[in-house]
């Protein structure tokens, strides 16, 4: 069902969207306004526009009028879904996370290392807390870029939307302070242009269509909300396709992935734009989740058929193949 912001999500006595929340409901916007072309639709940016002028109404007065029933986001945006991703049968995905296990061994992050550790966390952490969902959801990028081949080498780019105010200070990380908004790029580049990787005042890489045209790869990805751990991944999609739309036309590509996680729940996500930036598409996996190893077992043993290592083995495939189109592969199959 299309994205339908409601009028009571703005009403003084709620907090669906307010403060940090609805600060970063205005930046995604204003990317997406920035980056649509002349080819776009008139009648959409003009849309899109109003609904940032009237969001900064509300941010600097909270008790304005506000009437959202007319928006809908990715409409507005030319953003579609164009079906699902299933999951294929552990049966043809078996051999493949076999031979994956065996990718890296000789790292730190080793799938054996990777398993370790979740299970400590999971012994030793709320597994409802932010620090477990961002501890975990680490351990995983580790583990996948720990797989890449030596021809590939990474960076990782912790993000925070409103940047610090000093180029001194640290900014603040954590799942759910901006739900719904990139929390992570892992960009993959060639070993002798990953130390050339333009940077801004923040030491940030700057991904603009330059560095698109020079890099292997961006995959981002945004952690759940930590305020509803449990709720459906779903529920924060629109934000994070609008998000990743804006991406990749700043990279200048047509093709984008990207995944939406609450450390143990993964939904990956495949996006095809339009040469022109006119309009785009998308897919989005089905849930994958994993649960917490069995108590008393003698070994790290998970009790469903999509352990910690068909996760990683995904994520890590992934990260290398995300400024490519999505055809089908040895994880999914598409479904309208």
């Amino acid at each position: 069902m299309p994205f339908k912001l409601e009028p009571n999500d703005f009403d003084a006595d709620q907090e669906v969207l307010s403060g940090p929340e609805l600060e970063s409901t205005i930046a995604v916007l204003g990317d997406i306004c920035s980056s649509v072309t002349n080819g776009g639709s008139q009648a959409g940016r003009e849309k899109l526009k109003e609904l940032v002028e009237k969001l900064k109404a509300r941010l600097n007065d909270p008790s304005a009028p506000f009437d959202l029933s007319d928006f809908d986001l990715l409409e507005m945006s030319n953003i579609r879904r164009n079906g699902t991703l299933d999951l294929k049968l552990s049966t043809e995905t078996s051999e493949t996370v076999s031979a994956s296990r065996k990718l890296g061994s000789d790292k730190l992050w080793s799938d054996d290392f990777m398993h370790k550790h979740l299970a400590l966390l999971f012994r030793s952490i709320d597994n409802e807390s932010p620090g477990f969902i961002m501890a975990v959801t680490d351990a995983f990028i580790f583990r996948a870029t720990a797989m890449l081949p030596p021809s590939h080498e990474f960076v990782l780019v912790p993000e925070d939307r409103s940047g610090p105010s000093d180029p001194c200070e640290v900014p603040q990380m954590g799942p759910g302070t901006k739900p719904g908004v990139i929390d992570y790029t892992v960009i993959v580049a060639s070993p002798s242009h990953i130390t050339k990787l333009q940077v801004d005042t923040y030491w940030q890489p700057i991904l603009d269509k330059s560095e698109g045209e020079k890099i292997i790869g961006a995959f981002f990805i945004a952690v759940a909300n930590a305020n509803a751990p449990l709720a459906s991944l779903g529920d924060q999609l629109n934000t994070v396709v609008l998000e990743m739309s804006a991406r990749a036309k700043s990279l200048g590509k047509s093709h984008v992935r990207g995944a939406l996680t609450s450390g143990t729940r993964w939904s990956f996500i495949a996006m095809d734009l339009d040469p022109n930036n006119v309009d785009a598409k998308y897919w989005v996996s089905e849930e994958i989740e994993f649960r917490a190893p069995i108590v008393g077992s003698p070994d790290v043993s998970w009790t469903s058929e999509r352990e910690p290592s068909l996760i990683a083995a995904i994520l890590s495939t992934w990260v290398q193949r995300s400024f490519e189109e999505f055809k089908g592969d040895e994880w999914f199959f598409t479904r309208t």
